[in-house]
């Protein structure tokens, strides 16, 4: 696995708070696709990504895998550990980093739900959003087979249909 590309960074998000991230530059300037912001589950860290990482930049990606507060390189506080709070620490990550156009998000696990919260939060930051493996409050147990199971889900989980507007959703990101 070849990471000479990759820089180990930290960024001073508040004065007792530092964020630390794998930065990959896309390997040609001149065939820059985006940005695509890797947020690790629990308990990873930005290594989990090291095999995603390492194809996205030679296919014009810039790559940027942060070390949620609390893990990796990144400051342990004793506590903000809502997704709101981590959220903003990453939204904050991307304004130091000089991120100004809006980033494709990839969450895995807890990081899924933290991209989640970004993209309802931050929309204009976000182009894309994907997560796996992260639990959503009141996902059934058992996956929707048709669209009328759809519909009934949406019906009753008022994050799907909702998610900015949604007093259930603002209560689940305070927890």
């Amino acid at each position: 696995m070849a990471t000479h590309s990759w820089q180990h960074r930290a960024a001073e998000i508040e004065p007792t708070l530092r964020i630390a991230c794998i930065d990959s530059p896309p390997a040609a300037a001149d065939t820059v696709r985006g940005v695509i912001f890797l947020i690790h589950g629990f308990p990873q860290t930005s290594y989990q990504f090291r095999h995603v990482i390492e194809p996205l930049s030679p296919a014009g990606y810039r790559v940027i895998a942060p070390d949620c507060r609390g893990a990796g390189a990144s400051s342990k506080p004793p506590d903000g550990f809502t997704k709101t709070t981590m959220t903003q620490d990453l939204v904050r990550l991307l304004d130091v980093l000089g991120v100004t156009e809006p980033v494709h998000v990839v969450g895995h696990d807890i990081g899924g739900m933290i991209a989640y919260d970004m993209a309802a939060r931050y929309s204009s930051r976000v182009a894309s959003v994907n997560w796996g493996e992260c639990p959503l409050r009141e996902t059934p147990n058992v996956l929707p087979t048709s669209k009328s199971d759809l519909v009934a889900v949406e019906q009753r989980t008022p994050y799907i249909s909702s998610t900015s507007s949604s007093t259930a959703y603002r209560t689940w990101l305070s927890l």
